[in-house]
Parts: structure tokens; sequence; C-alpha cells
């Protein structure tokens, strides 16, 4: 009993208080706030399961066999539901059935198992059997962890390569302790880092909405100015400074909606140009600012060109003005240099749209 204390009071008290956080924090919709929270108590549920079964196992009264099959079902059942739960929370497109299917099949065969030795099976004398086809729940689980990982974590178009490095390590993680439970009989692991996981997973998220514009994803102004702060006599760097053209027209004309539509796909193109050589930071209505430390002024240049180009099938275009900046200059006279640069640039566009 103390062994089952001792592994789960730290992962239970954190969840508890995880759901807490979640109902406190109004940066998720209700949607997603919710999904957070079933995965939690699922979460709990297969902590209570797991160390119901542990205790009963050590039982000599063979009289509690048929609750150790309810236990052994819930704990190969639903275990696949923490990882589908948080897929579901920042996807944006309806699931069709052949996402669910893993599951199903799963939860069917995991049912008959609790009268026919399929998975698993205890017998009236509290005796506990693997059956032949005892992997297909942990194959179901590392498929929608795999799934996890490979689709994109959140809507926010930075920063995916840093974010999937973290989920990873929590996937493999919580892949580690399954195997060891599987295959060297270890207790009480699988679900105490799935609790970690959960508890990691939703402090990145809330980073996310602190540091992202919630609706292009783009870096807010916040994160804007700490990286000025950063590079500031410090760093060499190309920065450009974007303005979308005619998009008080847009707005006017066409409506808000509309106007949120085109700043999304203005960022979305941008982004693919630029995702892997600087960073996208949306600090007005439709004014953006690029960093990169990686290129020089001519490779983001030629970045931006694509973009343009791209952009011209939406009848969308921008003016931008680039400049390189050196750690021995003063910031705030390329800064100023840039935005000349960017109004130049905005005046030739209208210039060539006259004539």
């Amino acid at each position: 009993m103390s062994t089952i204390i001792y592994a789960y009071l730290i992962p239970f008290i954190g969840l508890i208080f995880l759901i807490f956080l979640i109902k406190m924090n109004h940066l998720f919709n209700k949607e997603q706030s919710r999904l957070f929270i079933i995965s939690i108590v699922i979460n709990l549920i297969l902590i209570i399961a797991t160390s119901t079964d542990y205790i009963i196992s050590r039982q000599t009264n063979s009289s509690l066999w048929m609750i150790r099959r309810i236990t052994s079902f819930l704990n190969f059942a639903i275990s696949p539901l923490i990882p589908i739960l948080l897929i579901k929370i920042f996807k944006q497109k309806k699931d069709t059935i052949i996402f669910y299917l893993p599951f199903l099949i799963n939860f069917i065969i995991c049912f008959f198992s609790m009268f026919i030795k399929i998975i698993f099976f205890i017998d009236i004398n509290n005796y506990y059997e693997r059956g032949c086809l005892f992997f297909i729940p942990s194959f179901t689980v590392l498929l929608y962890i795999l799934i996890f990982i490979i689709n994109p974590v959140t809507s926010h178009v930075q920063e995916k390569r840093m974010e999937r490095i973290i989920v990873t390590s929590i996937a493999v993680t919580i892949i580690a302790g399954l195997l060891l439970e599987i295959f060297y009989y270890y207790h009480f692991l699988s679900y105490g880092f799935s609790a970690l996981g959960l508890i990691i997973y939703y402090i990145l998220q809330n980073i996310n909405f602190f540091s992202k514009d919630s609706l292009t994803g783009a870096y807010n102004r916040q994160m804007y100015n700490y990286m000025l702060d950063k590079i500031n006599n410090s760093l060499n760097c190309v920065i450009a400074l974007l303005d979308i053209n005619n998009f008080k027209y847009i707005n006017d004309n066409y409506g808000h909606d509309e106007g949120d539509k085109v700043l999304i796909l203005f960022v979305n193109v941008i982004n693919k140009n630029i995702k892997d050589i600087a960073s996208f930071y949306r600090t007005g209505g439709d004014e953006f600012m690029l960093i990169s430390t990686k290129v020089t002024e001519d490779v983001l240049l030629n970045a931006l060109n694509k973009s343009k180009i791209e952009l011209e099938k939406y009848d969308l275009s921008f003016a931008c003005g680039v400049s390189e900046y050196n750690k021995e200059d003063n910031l705030e006279e390329i800064l100023h240099m840039v935005d000349k640069k960017m109004y130049i640039n905005k005046n030739q566009i209208k210039n060539q749209e006259k004539e």
C-alpha cells in the first residue's frame, strides 16, 4: 500500500491542482479547457484503477477477481483516450471515423477480454495472465502518441520544431515507462509519467498564448520588445518591417472578419518562406517585423520576394523596409531607417498602381 502512495501521491495531487488552474485560466476557450480537464480526469481514473488492481492482486481473497477484470479493462481500454484528447485540443479540423477506429477496436477487444483470454484474463483464483493479443492496447497508445507528435502541436505557425522537441520528450518518457511495465513488470510508471506530461504540456501551451498573437500565430509585440533588448549591442542581425497594402480599404469595404482572414493568410505565406531563417512579429494592426540572426539582407529579401509572388495570386501585396544591424550600430537609428525604407517602398507601389 505504501508503495502505491509513494509512487502516485505527487502525480495525483499535481493533476488535482491542474484542474483548478484550468478552471481559473481564461486563455483557452471552453472546449479546449473541457478537453484538458477530461484528459486529466481519465489519467486520475487510470491511476485509481491501477492502484486498485495492484492492491487486489496482493490479496488472497479469490472473490475479488471480478473487480480485477474491471480495473484491467479500464487500464487497457481507455488509456488511448489521453493522447486522443490532447490531439483534439488544438486540432481545427474535424476527425473522421478512421481516426477513432483503432481506439474502438481496442475498446471492444478489451471488453471481451473480461470474459475470454484475448488481451488479459483473471481467473476465479485471482491469477492474472496475458493473452495472445496483449500488445494491442500498447500499440494503440503508441499509434496515437505518434500522431500527437507528427501533427502540428498548436495552431501557431512558429517554433514548431521546439514544440515538437518538448512533446516528443514527453512522449518518449511515457513510452519508456510503458515498455518497462510491459517487458520488465515495473509498476506505477506510465500514468505517473503521463500526469507529468499533461502538466508540462499545459505549461507549454500557456507560454504559447503569452508569447504569440492569438489571431495570426506570429509573435506579439511583447516578444518583439524582448528580442530588441536581446540584440541591442549584442547580436548582428537583419531587421525588416512589413506593412500590408490597402488593408484599411479591405476592412472598411469587406468587414473586419475578412480583414482577419487576410492577416492570417499573409502570416502563413510569409512564414512559409522565412520560418527557418527569421522570427516573425505582429507589432500593430497590419504591421509586422522580421528579425533574423541567421542570414544576410539579400537572403531575407529573396524570401520576401517569393512571398510577394505567392501573395499576388490573392491580390495582396505589402511594402517592406529591410536593413542590416551590427552590434556597434545605434539600434534606434536602424529601426528608423527600416521604417523610412518601408514608406519609400509603399509610395513606389502606389505610384506603380496609378500608372
